[in-house]
């Protein structure tokens, strides 16, 4: 298994791009969301210069996010009750 980790902002953007691909086919393919992303490309408002990325790569591709909380920041819908900060 492949580890990589790093911001966004210094990631390669293949390697970004692998990773919103794979977002997309799991999300929308798999569990067939519906979500208003660009077609083969799930981004969203968490996708942004100061996310971190820790990406474990193997023949299933598995991948995950991190969202600092290093400054305020607040997370509506579904995970509301997470804000640790008052924004």
């Amino acid at each position: 298994m492949e580890f990589i980790e790093g911001v966004s902002l210094v990631l390669p953007e293949q390697i970004k791009e692998q990773l919103f691909k794979y977002r997309y086919d799991v999300f929308v393919g798999e569990m067939e969301w519906d979500l208003d992303v660009p077609f083969g490309k799930e981004v969203d408002q968490y996708d942004h210069d100061d996310t971190i990325y820790v990406i474990a790569r193997n023949v299933r591709r598995s991948v995950s996010r991190i969202t600092q909380w290093l400054k305020p920041a607040k997370i509506s819908g579904c995970m509301g009750d997470l804000s640790i900060y008052d924004t």
